[in-house]
């Protein structure tokens, strides 16, 4: 499981990339990376 993303407000932008702690797919490391992405989103100006 991969997941990227990316963000531009004017001339600036932003790029990311998340996925699972040593590739290993269980509800742990599911639950971290959307922990992750939604700390990212959470954390962009508004």
């Amino acid at each position: 499981m991969q997941a990227t993303g990316y963000y531009q407000l004017g001339k600036g932008s932003q790029y990311w990339g998340y996925g699972l702690y040593n590739d290993k797919v269980n509800k742990s490391n599911i639950a971290d990376v959307y922990t992750r992405i939604f700390t990212t989103i959470e954390s962009l100006d508004k």
